[in-house]
C-alpha cells in the first residue's frame, strides 16, 4: 500500500527531493541497523533488509531511530544507512531519517546529510530530561539544518522524560517546517487532539499493540519495531481501516497484541532480532551491551510466535513467518 509518491521515479535516487505536498502516512517500519561481530553497520545485511520491507508492501522506512539503534551508531555509520536506503528505496518509498542526537550541531549535521542525499523527511527525539523552551530551541535548530524538508516532532516520554502538554505540542507543530510527530505513549486522549486539530499536521503513531485504535482516532500511519518482522499485518490493518472494516482491523490487532505481550517475555528487541537472524536477514542488531536471546531461548519464542501469527488471516501474513 506504498502511499509515497515524489513525481519524480527513480531520477530521485541520490538527488534532492522536493518537500511532498502531503504528509508521511501508512506503514513506516522503524528498520533495524543490523551490525557485525565487531558491532560495526553491516550495510549487506541492512540490504536485504530494506529489500525485503520493501516487498511486505510498506509505505516508508524509518532509518536510524531507537529501534534502528541510532544512538549506537558512528555519526558516519549513520549517515551510510540513509544514503541505502535512499538508494535502494527512495523512488518507491517515503525515507524518514531519525537524526537525534543530544546536542543541536549533531544533530543538524545529521538534517543537511538527509536533505543533501534525498531523504523525504528528518525526525528527531529532543535531547533528555530538557526544559521545553530547549526543545523548542532544539526544533527550531533541526528545522533550519533541514534544508527544506518536513520535520516530524517525535514524543516518547518514557525515553527522554518529557511529558509534553498539549499547548506544548501544539506550539512545536506551529514551528514554520514542523509538519507531523512520531507519537510514542498509550495516551490516546492527547494523541486524539493532535491529529485532529489542523488537516495539514500528520500523526505517526508509535504504539504497535495499539495501532489499529490510533488509526481509528485520526493517526495517519505508524512508525513501529514489529514492523520489521510482520509487517503485512499492520499494512492489513491500515487497509481495513480505510475501508471502514474496523472489527478486521481489531481482529488482526488483537493477534498482533498476543504476539508482542509474547515476544514482551523475552525482551521485544531480542526477538526482533532473534526472528531476523533465524530468517537468516540479518546476522545481529543490537550492540553491546544488549544481550541476545540463547539458543533454546530463540528457539521456544519463535515456536509460539508462529503458532500465534498463522491464526492471521492469509493476507495479513508476512514472508517473515515460515521460516520460524
Amino acid at each position: 500500500m506504498a502511499a509515497w509518491n515524489s513525481g519524480c521515479g527513480n531520477q530521485c535516487e541520490g538527488m534532492r527531493v522536493a518537500q511532498p505536498a502531503v504528509p508521511f502516512r501508512g506503514v513506516i517500519p522503524a528498520i533495524g541497523s543490523p551490525c557485525g561481530v565487531r558491532d560495526d553497520f553491516d550495510e549487506d545485511s541492512f540490504s536485504r533488509l530494506a529489500s525485503w520491507l520493501m516487498e511486505e508492501q510498506v509505505s516508508g522506512l524509518y532509518v536510524g531511530g531507537l529501534t534502528g539503534e541510532g544512538y549506537q551508531m558512528t555519526l558516519d555509520e549513520r549517515k551510510k544507512a540513509v544514503e541505502i536506503a535512499v538508494k535502494m528505496c527512495g523512488s518507491k518509498l517515503a525515507i524518514m531519517a531519525h537524526v537525534g542526537t543530544q546536542d543541536s550541531r549533531m544533530t543538524s549535521t545529521l538534517a543537511a546529510h538527509a536533505a543533501e542525499v534525498g531523504a523525504h523527511g528528518v525526525a528527531a527525539i529532543p535531547p533528555v530530561s530538557r526544559p521545553f523552551p530547549e526543545i523548542e530551541s532544539y526544533y527550531r535548530e533541526l528545522v533550519s539544518a533541514a534544508g527544506g524538508l518536513p520535520v516530524y516532532i517525535y514524543y516518547i516520554p518514557v525515553y527522554n522524560k518529557w511529558e509534553a502538554t498539549f499547548d506544548q505540542l501544539v506550539r512545536l507543530s506551529e514551528i514554520v517546517g514542523v509538519s507531523g510527530i512520531k507519537f510514542t505513549d498509550y495516551n490516546l486522549l492527547l494523541m486524539r487532539r493532535l491529529a485532529s486539530m489542523r488537516s495539514d499536521f500528520s500523526v505517526l503513531y508509535g504504539r504497535d499493540e495499539q495501532f489499529a485504535a490510533a488509526l481509528g482516532l485520526g493517526s495517519r500511519g505508524g512508525v513501529g519495531s514489529t514492523y520489521n518482522v510482520f509487517p503485512r499485518a499492520f499494512v492489513a490493518m491500515q487497509l481495513a481501516v480505510d475501508g471502514g472494516r474496523v472489527e478486521e482491523a481489531f481482529q488482526i490487532q488483537r493477534i498482533v497484541t498476543d504476539a508482542i505481550i509474547l515476544m514482551e517475555n523475552f525482551g521485544v528487541m531480542a526477538c526482533i532480532e532473534a526472528i531476523l537472524a533465524k530468517t537468516g536477514v540479518i546476522q545481529a542488531m543490537r550492540r553491546k551491551p544488549c544481550r541476545r536471546l540463547s539458543s533454546a531461548d530463540a528457539a521456544g519464542m519463535c515456536s509460539q510466535l508462529k503458532v500465534i501469527l498463522e491464526r492471521l488471516p492469509a493476507h495479513a501474513q508476512s514472508n517473515f513467518v515460515r521460516p520460524l
